[in-house]
């Protein structure tokens, strides 16, 4: 595997435990544990956790997961913040659904 497919398998099963767990719950230890990986590892592919936190936020819009994105509005989170206007209508309204 890649440092590139690496890094986007702990982009996936973050962003999965995000939806799972809560967005403001994230932890390194977590990640490394869903992913299977050594505690090191997310913060080397991904960051300490302001930046991890933005990379899985990115990985979120990209991936239009709406209730990471919901979460991360809700929290103030800025990465969150600049998702494009009809993207964070959406999860507004998955988040008013709930």
């Amino acid at each position: 595997m890649t440092a590139k497919d690496t890094t986007r398998r702990l982009l996936d099963v973050s962003v999965d435990l995000a939806a799972r767990e809560g967005y403001d719950n994230l932890t390194r230890d977590g990640i490394a544990k869903a992913a299977g990986c050594s505690l090191a590892l997310p913060t080397v592919r991904l960051g300490q956790m302001p930046e991890l936190k933005r990379n899985v936020m990115r990985h979120a819009i990209k991936l239009r997961c709406l209730p990471v994105i919901a979460q991360g509005l809700a929290s103030g989170d800025k990465t969150a913040r600049k998702a494009p206007e009809e993207l964070k209508r959406e999860a507004a309204l998955w988040l008013a659904a709930r």
